[in-house]
């Protein structure tokens, strides 16, 4: 590359030059001045003249023979540093993976790295120029051509997609990059190239692009499906729970008007066909609501837990005046969640605290937490019927009961649907117990919001809580 002075250079140089100028004719005129006063012999005059020119000339070589030396040494390191600097070049282009190559301003290349010559099997002297032309596809080339003329006479960065072929006949696609390397004058010096391969992203791509077609096939048919058990849910709750009512009523109608004509037998049955209806129209609702839950759309905000659990158990107790409690609510750390089904997490578990430690004089309850690394962790805590460790897997299973239905009520849907809430949030739930000694349920949700699971298909729907089991 041909290196010419700047306007700094120039206007270095010149103060160089008429410093000593002035130096030198200040010199000379101060000499001459001093002779005509003190010497009178014109002989002495010429001798001293004489010597004033020999030193000047002396003085004049030292001063140039220190430049050029300077000169010479500066251009040697300059070159012995351009030298080394195009050796690290070269050793640093020829180890990176992509193609890389060097060309002229006018887009004729001079050279390539040893990737380049390795894939396309060719040499030096076949690919100096315009020949890598010969590697491109006919019906690609004038594409190529086109864009690369249009960057070398705007001296804008070019960069393109294009197969190349290689050695071995196979063509793979490339992602080539040409940078314009310019002077102090914005004019481009030389081009510098790169040819990435691309052939797995793109097919990786495409696999992705497939997938992708594919998901939103299954999610328009999950869409589908979701409307269809919408549709199928409200039908179940109108079809099923129409004949149960009509049950109800009429039960009722005859326990009115055949009171003083039925035994105490008869009573008892009609009591028990109106108590197994309600019980149905209940079942039929905690599925309805458990189903809902799975759609309910998903709102995070940060929630204070502790009040929320103050007023959970401050409603639920109302309802068992006659009951004795300790309760012992602890220091609860605030989370991430969605607050209406959080709320509803501790509504089943303190409901079913207090239904499984009826036998209980005073029923303990505990509810505490505890702030971890990436989730915060609660539980609920009583001294009631418990539960044999060796069954806890069906404990989160729908319709899942480890205890008769004479001794607890209960539908079988009130721990799935806590599962299925904290499944929502991302987190995990967990269970420990023993007969007769009381149960522990713990959940975890994260403390970041976003691990919360995907947001449902469906829109929300206006759901109303269950009766806890």
């Amino acid at each position: 590359m041909k290196y010419s002075l700047d306007r700094r250079d120039r206007l270095a140089a010149l103060r160089i030059g008429i410093t000593y100028t002035f130096f030198a004719a200040l010199w000379i005129y101060s000499s001459d001045l001093a002779l005509n006063l003190f010497v009178h012999d014109p002989a002495i005059v010429v001798r001293f003249s004489v010597l004033k020119v020999f030193f000047f000339i002396i003085v004049t070589g030292a001063i140039l023979y220190q430049l050029i030396a300077s000169y010479i040494e500066t251009s040697k390191r300059i070159g012995e540093n351009l030298k080394e600097s195009e050796e690290r070049f070269r050793t640093m282009a020829n180890s990176i993976p992509q193609l890389a190559w060097i060309a002229q301003p006018d887009g004729y290349v001079v050279w390539y790295n040893e990737r380049w010559y390795n894939y396309t099997g060719t040499t030096p002297e076949q690919m100096r120029g315009w020949g890598w032309k010969q590697l491109h596809d006919p019906e690609v080339l004038s594409r190529v051509m086109k864009k690369w003329e249009d960057s070398i006479v705007t001296g804008n960065q070019f960069e393109m997609e294009f197969p190349l072929q290689g050695s071995d006949g196979q063509v793979r696609s490339f992602l080539t990059r040409v940078m314009p390397f310019e002077d102090s004058r914005g004019n481009v010096v030389q081009w510098f190239g790169t040819s990435t391969d691309i052939t797995e992203l793109k097919r990786a791509e495409n696999a992705l692009q497939e997938r992708a077609a594919k998901l939103e096939e299954l999610t328009g048919q999950l869409e589908a499906a979701n409307k269809e058990l919408e549709s199928f849910s409200y039908s179940v709750s109108h079809d099923l729970r129409e004949p149960l009512r009509a049950i109800d009523g009429f039960s009722r109608m005859l326990a009115r008007d055949l009171r003083d004509k039925l035994d105490e037998e008869s009573k008892r049955r009609l009591d028990v066909i109106r108590e197994k209806a309600g019980k149905m129209d209940q079942l039929i609702e905690d599925v309805l609501f458990f189903s809902r839950m799975s759609r309910q759309e998903f709102s995070t905000t940060l929630v204070d837990v502790e009040k929320l659990v103050t007023e959970v158990w401050n409603e639920l107790r109302e309802n068992h005046p006659q009951r004795r409690f300790a309760i012992n609510i602890s220091r609860l750390p605030h989370c991430y969640a969605d607050e209406q089904m959080i709320r509803q997490v501790f509504v089943n578990l303190l409901s079913n605290a207090i239904k499984f430690t009826k036998a209980r004089e005073t029923a303990e309850i505990e509810v505490g937490g505890d702030e971890k690394k990436d989730e915060c962790l609660y539980y609920v805590k009583d001294n009631g019927a418990g539960f044999d460790m060796r069954f806890s897997g069906k404990l989160f299973r729908l319709f899942q009961r480890l205890h008769s239905e004479e001794e607890f009520e209960g539908t079988g849907v009130g721990l799935s649907i806590i599962n299925r809430i904290i499944e929502r949030h991302g987190g995990r739930i967990w269970a420990e117990g023993k007969a007769d000694e009381g149960a522990t349920f713990s959940f975890a949700p994260p403390k970041d919001p976003g691990r919360t699971a995907k947001s449902p298909l469906a829109h929300p729907s206006t759901t109303v809580p269950p009766t806890i089991s």
